[in-house]
């Protein structure tokens, strides 16, 4: 009885967690949209609005189909449903990715050796979730359960893999930033000092520093969340997971909006002075962040750096 319990308040609290997610994505979406249109489905550069694209929607549409199978469904639907899920689950960890992997690229001298340690630790999540999906399978049972996930991995292998999951993404995170940190400490602190709106360098280090501590607390969080919960109650993975991928989606779409109006604002300044040259605050070479264009769609240019 005490299990059925135990089981039914974890199918709740699951319930709770996708409406809350789900709440908090349709938020940022909402309030962001005005400078979505303007900045990015108004950008002529494609590959910046692609991986912005990328970012927001695959995990949009993740959670909104998750929301469906609280409800009652057909055996068929929950099905399609859950490995609908499954794929776009998988693609949403690759936006981020690849966000970090061109933020190391550009900010390292287009470092090939770093950028390839920095996506490959980042892609190991992807790996771990695609080699455990064969113990997995939706299961269509009575209310409230409903369209369920039912797994046969063993709790030490879970949490293993947890381990090995969240670490190599906290891990890339940590290049990502120290290459940030860097590339761009001392040219966001002269450029402070001169120029009153932000600038590249700026938006690369405040941006890049949010995403890196909130994303690795929720990392060490869940670990030790998970850890817990095996040794002490449910047998289960924490909750925080949930809040991962949409919370590092929220943060990338952020990312580029910021850089998008910082194009914009220096595109507007050029144009109002027809001589304006910024001053050049770069630590390293010119390229080294404007080799950001060529990945992002031209977002950054030697002459606002």
């Amino acid at each position: 009885m005490s299990d059925l319990v135990a089981t039914y308040e974890a199918v709740l609290a699951a319930n709770f967690c996708g409406v809350a997610v789900v709440t908090l994505l349709t938020f940022d979406w909402v309030i962001s949209l005005g400078c979505e249109i303007n900045l990015i489905w108004r950008n002529q550069k494609r590959s910046a609005s692609l991986l912005y694209v990328f970012n927001r929607y695959c995990v949009m549409l993740e959670w909104f189909l998750g929301i469906i199978t609280i409800q009652r469904v057909s055996d068929l639907s929950c099905r399609g449903l859950y490995w609908t899920e499954v794929v776009l689950g998988l693609l949403s960890m690759l936006g981020p990715a690849l966000f970090s992997a061109l933020r190391v690229y550009a900010l390292s001298g287009k470092h090939r050796a770093l950028t390839g340690l920095t996506f490959g630790l980042a892609l190991i999540p992807i790996f771990v979730n695609v080699s455990t999906e064969y113990q997995s399978h939706p299961v269509n049972i009575d209310p409230p359960y409903n369209c369920s996930l039912d797994s046969t991995t063993s709790p030490s292998v879970a949490l293993a893999l947890t381990f090995v999951s969240r670490s190599t993404s906290t891990l890339a995170d940590l290049i990502a930033i120290a290459v940030t940190w860097r590339a761009t400490y001392r040219s966001s602190r002269l450029a402070s000092e001169t120029i009153d709106a932000p600038t590249f360098h700026q938006i690369l280090l405040h941006n890049g520093s949010v995403y890196f501590v909130v994303l690795a607390t929720l990392n060490i969080l869940h670990i030790l969340m998970t850890a817990l919960s095996f040794k002490v109650t449910t047998g289960s993975e924490s909750y925080v997971i949930n809040f991962i991928d949409p919370i590092a989606s929220i943060l990338v779409c952020r990312f580029l909006i910021s850089l998008q109006e910082a194009e914009r604002y220096s595109h507007s300044e050029s144009e109002a002075t027809h001589s304006f040259v910024a001053p050049n605050f770069s630590v390293g070479p010119a390229s080294q962040v404007s080799s950001f264009a060529a990945p992002l769609g031209g977002l950054l240019h030697t002459s606002d750096i």
